[in-house]
């Protein structure tokens, strides 16, 4: 008997704006970089929310990381929040929370 290993899973997602083109025919579409954030779900001090994890590497004292400055300076760095999923193995199970951000490559 194979055990369901994925109870729930929540998936959000938004539409980037289009890009204006040149007055070229061929548009050049742009390169773009990606980047992954796990938000921890440990309810830590009065149940705030923290980034642990950016691309798989786990952040230096994440415990101290403030969600929304970090998000702030995400937004600093130009990158824009594309879309979200929340997954949850089971109610009794750590949920993972996911955040999805794009930017124009440099």
């Amino acid at each position: 008997m194979r055990q369901k290993l994925l109870h729930h899973a929540t998936i959000c997602f938004f539409k980037a704006p289009q890009i204006a083109s040149s007055r070229t025919s061929m548009a050049v579409s742009p390169q773009w970089e990606y980047l992954t954030v796990l938000v921890s779900t440990e309810l830590l001090d009065y149940e705030e929310l923290h980034p642990k994890s950016v691309n798989g590497q786990e952040l230096e004292s994440w415990k101290n990381i403030d969600l929304n400055t970090f998000l702030s300076q995400l937004g600093a760095d130009y990158w824009e929040m594309t879309g979200a999923i929340s997954i949850s193995a089971g109610e009794h199970r750590a949920r993972a929370n996911y955040l999805f951000f794009k930017r124009i490559k440099p």
